[in-house]
């Protein structure tokens, strides 16, 4: 009887042994951590939503910066030509600044600024000496950079007569720069000619106001 009991106690003390086994290796793999992978999907996901976009290019388009309007302007032959006198204040020797000097001629048109982007429509008009026909239409083709700075191309129906050139090219390049109150501009109206470049480089090299404008509306 008693190796009987014996026995029995052994076998009990076998399966309770078995069962807390069991447990133990159960509550190790329910705690095991989460896999790396799915760590690191998540902050890759989350530094793509944190990107930023992109800065502007040009000023936001106001009434105070926006170069679409009419302008009345003047423009030199000779890229040499200051242009900026045509704002100065009139004087009993000089009643009209804005009057033409010999070697302007008068461009009339618009600007329209969509983003940008700025195109522009003129015709030339009166000029003091022929330096190219009166009624000949020219566009503009540019853009604004972020400090307001208008540059690109232009191009004529009709060649036009420059200083420093013997040449009498129809297309060429042009920079403005607006005035603060946004009223006028004064910048460089150029060929891309090698011997007008010479001739600025010997005669002018800092020279940009060969054509300058007032706005109309």
């Amino acid at each position: 009887m008693k190796k009987i009991a014996l026995t029995s106690v052994v076998i009990i003390i076998v399966v309770l042994a078995m069962a807390f086994a069991g447990c133990s290796s159960t509550k190790t793999t329910g705690s095991a951590p989460a896999p790396a992978g799915n760590t690191g999907s998540a902050a890759s996901s989350g530094g793509s939503a944190a990107s930023a976009p992109a800065a502007a290019t040009c000023p936001a388009v106001t009434a105070a910066n926006s170069w679409t309007g009419k302008w009345d302007t003047w423009l030199n032959g000779d890229v040499c030509y200051d242009g900026r006198q045509k704002f100065y204040p009139a004087t009993k020797d000089n009643p009209d600044p804005w009057d033409g000097v010999a070697g302007d001629i008068q461009p009339q048109g618009t600007f329209t600024q969509t983003g940008c982007a700025v195109t522009g429509s003129y015709i030339l008009g009166e000029s003091g000496v022929l330096i190219a026909p009166h009624g000949c239409p020219i566009s503009f083709t540019g853009t604004v950079d972020a400090s307001g700075r208008l540059s690109g191309t232009w191009k004529a129906y009709c060649n036009i007569q420059f200083s420093g050139t013997d040449k009498t090219p129809d297309s060429g390049v042009f920079d403005l720069s607006m005035n603060p109150d946004g009223n006028g501009f004064a910048g460089k109206f150029a060929t891309t000619d090698s011997d007008q470049a010479t001739y600025i480089a010997n005669n002018c090299a800092n020279a940009e106001s060969n054509w300058v404008g007032k706005r109309t509306t």
